[in-house]
């Protein structure tokens, strides 16, 4: 193994604009924001492999985000490793929403097809905003401009384990594929 390098890179990608927030079956349009979002990148290369890990507020990463990511690194930075690209969400409820219809993803595997009864599309009753199609343009050049940054800043580093109690949240609403009242408690 090489000389291991590591660099940080962090893009907004919050707006002033009035965006759907994703995560409620209701609609909610955003009047601003209350604190910044962000594309939050890490590159760690040693010479010989790489990765570039970022993680996006927003409620869920699809595919297509990563598709769009991906090719426009190859398109603009070719010495990036696009193909090492991992995107995350840390899956906040009030971020914007650039998913045009979220439960028709995947038709067998999004959750109108794996849910029965799951709410149709909700109407904006005439509120205004940008388009999610619009707003995932802005995510996805803000989200390779934190992954460019991340792999320009990169100096030589190291990595050490460490732990700490980490306090979590749990589902309220679980949804099993099985019976779970036989399972061991």
């Amino acid at each position: 193994m090489g000389q291991l390098k590591i660099g940080w890179g962090r893009a907004l990608i919050s707006t002033d604009e009035p965006v759907g927030l994703s995560g409620q079956f209701y609609v909610r349009i955003s009047k601003g924001a209350a604190d910044p979002m962000y594309a939050t990148a890490l590159a760690v290369e040693d010479g010989n492999d790489a990765v570039i890990m970022c993680s996006l507020d927003v409620i869920a990463i699809q595919r297509g985000l990563l598709d769009k990511v991906r090719a426009r690194l190859r398109s603009t930075d070719p010495k990036i490793p696009s193909e090492r690209v991992i995107l995350n969400a840390t899956h906040t409820h009030t971020g914007g929403d650039f998913i045009p219809n979220p439960a028709d993803v995947g038709a067998e595997t999004g959750p109108r097809g794996r849910f029965p009864g799951w709410p149709e599309p909700l109407s904006l009753g005439g509120l205004e905003r940008v388009e999610p199609k619009e707003y995932g343009e802005f995510v996805a050049d803000r989200t390779v401009e934190a992954i460019r940054m991340a792999w320009t800043r990169r100096r030589p580093g190291q990595v050490a384990w460490g732990y700490e109690l980490a306090v979590t949240g749990h589902n309220r609403r679980s949804a099993y594929l099985c019976d779970v009242s036989d399972l061991p408690r």
